[in-house]
């Protein structure tokens, strides 16, 4: 396998796995934050899917067809906060997107050539200059993490509804 196939898969799993994760949680808590977000995270369902779709449209495509030199078709990049405060799409509009923009992702980078993935990034941020894989890996890696937490605030959510089920098992 090379290592294009092995990232392609790696983004495609990795986009299942989060996907999958999104929909094990009841819709009634798509906007609920947990009662203890210390514990779980200052966001809710929507916010995960919000940021996720962002970052793979403004942050992962942008910075891959910046490094292949290719030219940017989407328009300036609003800050991210605002443009969640602004959000009226659904979780599932914006779950789609996320999906789209990620299958958009594995295109361009399905045809890459060994020597593309290491190219150093023009610009270096923190002093080191970012690649393809620097880039892919992170985007990889971001994934796994709201996986995660969208995971643990599923574990949540079913605890909740068994523990409301049965409240003679609270001790």
């Amino acid at each position: 396998m090379t290592r294009t196939q092995w990232f392609c898969e790696q983004l495609s799993n990795s986009m299942t796995g989060f996907v999958w994760a999104v929909e094990c949680i009841s819709t009634e808590h798509w906007h609920s934050l947990p009662p203890r977000p210390s514990w779980l995270g200052q966001w809710n369902l929507a916010h995960h899917v919000f940021h996720m779709q962002y970052q793979e449209r403004y942050v992962v495509q942008a910075s891959i067809k910046d490094l292949l030199h290719l030219p940017l078709a989407i328009g300036e990049r609003p800050e991210e906060e605002g443009a969640w405060q602004q959000e009226q799409r659904s979780v599932e509009e914006l779950l789609q997107q996320f999906q789209t923009f990620r299958h958009q992702t594995i295109e361009l980078i399905s045809t890459l050539s060994e020597d593309e993935w290491e190219k150093p990034r023009e610009e270096a941020f923190w002093n080191k200059p970012l690649t393809i894989q620097w880039t892919v890996t992170k985007a990889w890696q971001h994934t796994l993490e709201h996986t995660h937490d969208v995971l643990r605030l599923h574990l949540f959510w079913d605890a909740a509804a068994y523990l409301d089920a049965h409240p003679e098992e609270i001790h």
